[in-house]
């Protein structure tokens, strides 16, 4: 299935106990994570002790009192974004931290409408769904499925699926593939699995945006352009 890639996002997120006002781009600048013309350039929406907000040129910072989270559209910088995480919470090396989530969220054009209901067909079957709904318009608004970590790490993969309807598309062809590595950091650090946030990062974080593009690739090969499905799946 030639499905083309519209729109590429990867987040690394954080749940743990944060002072959010800290987190602006003058605090970043101080402890040379970004130069002070980024920190100049960059626009603050928001900056308290409950939330901080703020964009640079290539990715964006949320933070609220239980959950850090940096984003990034620029897919050939995702190494600096991790760099730029792991780093600060080396300086931060003292914030309580209890999860980790490796995101990643890429939005695919299906070459025809007929390709993108077969999918819709394949993931969720209708015919369970016949003997009890009055209409014959039904379709998969959203699925998620969850698979456990065995790379000796505890936690999960969750992987959502979901169509793009009219208005935020065009036309009846996008769907989304959102994969959730998800890492219970601390339990694995207590129990000598890794040694911090840092280690993680280094180790896991190339890795699991690749899966998460073997992941997508995988479910949308298994329908091609015409709406055929393939049955060794």
């Amino acid at each position: 299935m030639r499905a083309q890639v519209v729109d590429e996002e990867v987040q690394i997120v954080l749940v743990g106990d944060f002072n959010p006002s800290i987190f602006n781009p003058q605090w970043f600048a101080l402890k040379k994570l970004m130069t002070e013309a980024e920190a100049e350039q960059a626009k603050t929406e928001i900056c308290h002790q409950e939330v901080s907000k703020f964009t640079a040129d290539w990715y964006q910072i949320e933070v609220f009192q239980s959950r850090f989270v940096a984003r990034t559209k620029h897919m050939g910088r995702i190494e600096e974004l991790r760099d730029f995480v792991a780093q600060t919470f080396e300086i931060l090396a003292e914030t309580p931290l209890s999860a980790l989530g490796i995101n990643t969220q890429i939005e695919y054009r299906c070459p025809s409408t007929r390709s993108w209901h077969a999918l819709g067909d394949t993931l969720a079957p209708k015919g369970i769904w016949k003997g009890v709904l009055p209409s014959t318009d039904v379709g998969m608004k959203f699925l998620e499925i969850r698979s456990m970590r065995e790379d000796g790490l505890p936690g999960a993969h969750n992987i959502s699926v979901y169509p793009v309807l009219p208005p935020q598309s065009s036309s009846r062809t996008n769907v989304v593939f959102k994969v959730n590595a998800h890492i219970e950091l601390r339990q694995a650090i207590e129990a000598k699995q890794t040694e911090s946030l840092y280690s993680v990062l280094m180790e896991y974080f190339e890795p699991e945006i690749k899966f998460a593009s073997a992941i997508s690739n995988w479910v949308l090969d298994q329908v091609d352009e015409n709406g055929n499905v393939n049955n060794d799946a």
